[in-house]
């Protein structure tokens, strides 16, 4: 099963509660979003590189049906000399963990995570924190549900399952854009799987802090189970 999104998704599912639940339903998952608002223009190019065998998709709509080529991107995709940079960010991100695990205040406060290689989960360092509520903004941008319904048509069909095995959710943050993410899953004809539940909080507006991640994907994976299970029982629960 294969999470797309950004770090929003990220953070929100790297918690107890979603490795639990997979573990329960002897299924195995991955979150494969991305910080810097990567999108379906890289999502797809990646997807057609790693061809994964996933039973489910979950696409975090807010932000992931825009069709521009972020500054990361641009690297990793169109740059001749990107890998051979970021193999060098690699290594040294192996020193800075060890380091900065054992030494926080020698790293400074700014936030640092690591991604697992199993999961795709992040684990997160304590950095600088502005705690600020989850809000929901209720007003409707036509031109950007237009544009999103459109890459969505031309982006869904090309994935290898079933229609309902590809669930849309949107992440809560301070601001969360619901009004266009409902929108946009009407126009496709999709139920979107998105609790809204009191009193979560992001810890710098953008992602939700580790007790409201907690919360959050405890209730998503409890609205979305039967159908996950139901996809992941007839395509093979081992495949990621």
């Amino acid at each position: 099963m294969l999470f797309l999104g950004n770090s929003r998704l990220q953070i929100a599912l790297s918690t107890a509660a979603t490795a639990d639940w997979f573990l329960a339903a002897s299924a195995r998952y991955y979150l494969l979003g991305f910080s810097g608002f990567e999108n379906v223009i890289f999502a797809e190019e990646l997807l057609r590189r790693i061809r994964p065998k996933a039973g489910v998709y979950v696409i975090n709509v807010d932000d992931f049906f825009d069709r521009w080529v972020t500054p990361p991107a641009q690297a990793v995709m169109r740059d001749p000399d990107g890998r051979n940079r970021y193999e060098e960010k690699r290594l040294w991100q192996r020193v800075h963990e060890r380091v900065c695990a054992k030494l926080p205040a020698f790293c400074g406060n700014d936030l640092v995570f690591f991604r697992s290689r199993e999961t795709g989960a992040y684990t997160t360092l304590s950095g600088k924190q502005k705690i600020m509520p989850v809000s929901y903004d209720q007003a409707i941008s036509q031109e950007l549900v237009n544009s999103s319904t459109a890459a969505a048509i031309d982006f869904l069909p090309h994935l290898p399952v079933e229609r309902r095995c590809i669930i849309l959710t949107t992440v809560p943050y301070h601001g969360t854009k619901i009004a266009n993410v409902k929108a946009i899953a009407t126009a496709l004809g999709e139920h979107l799987i998105a609790p809204e539940i009191p009193m979560l909080q992001t810890f710098d507006g953008a992602h939700l802090d580790q007790p409201s991640a907690e919360h959050w994907s405890q209730a998503f994976l409890q609205a979305a189970g039967s159908r996950i299970r139901s996809c992941l029982n007839e395509h093979g629960a081992a495949h990621p």
